[in-house]
């Protein structure tokens, strides 16, 4: 039924071909350090919380006017919330590992893996907003005490 599958992104493709791994699915440039697109991004939140949807809106399609075919109209209409620009960071930042750190710093992590994410909906909750720390990262700390308020321990739930 489609859920152990997911789908391939080829959004780093490289043009060099390697004979050891005759494959171009393998790229040295699969690491976004900031883009312009983010920054428009990043822009119509801070606008969303300080001069309201209007201008936020303004941004969001500025950077889809950018996007869109030639002669085709993409802009958004009505009003925009922090789900419309979360939507947009999905589209546009798609595949570059930013998706948890958008939905933990907005708080809306598990509100949306229930409402859009069918097989993970009855297993979030409020402790998937940190991350286990690894064990052997614990075990390397040598002033660590074990106990909560001294040295170092392990993020609750885990």
């Amino acid at each position: 039924g489609g859920w152990c599958s997911y789908p391939g992104i080829k959004k780093f493709l490289d043009n060099v071909y390697n004979a050891t791994y005759p494959t171009h699915d393998l790229s040295s440039r699969d690491a976004i350090v900031f883009r312009l697109a983010e920054m428009y991004l990043i822009k119509a939140e801070a606008e969303l919380n300080t001069s309201g949807s209007a201008a936020a809106l303004t941004t969001l399609n500025h950077l889809r006017a950018v996007r869109a075919k030639s002669g085709k109209d993409n802009s958004l209409k009505g009003s925009v919330d922090i789900n419309t620009i979360l939507d947009e960071r999905a589209i546009e930042l798609c595949g570059e590992q930013q998706r948890w750190f958008d939905l933990k710093r907005t708080k809306t992590l598990v509100t949306r893996v229930k409402a859009y994410n069918a097989q993970a909906a009855g297993q979030i909750k409020d402790i998937h907003y940190y991350r286990p720390i690894p064990q052997s990262q614990l075990d390397a700390v040598t002033n660590f005490s074990g106990t909560k308020g001294q040295g170092f321990w392990q993020n609750e739930g885990y």
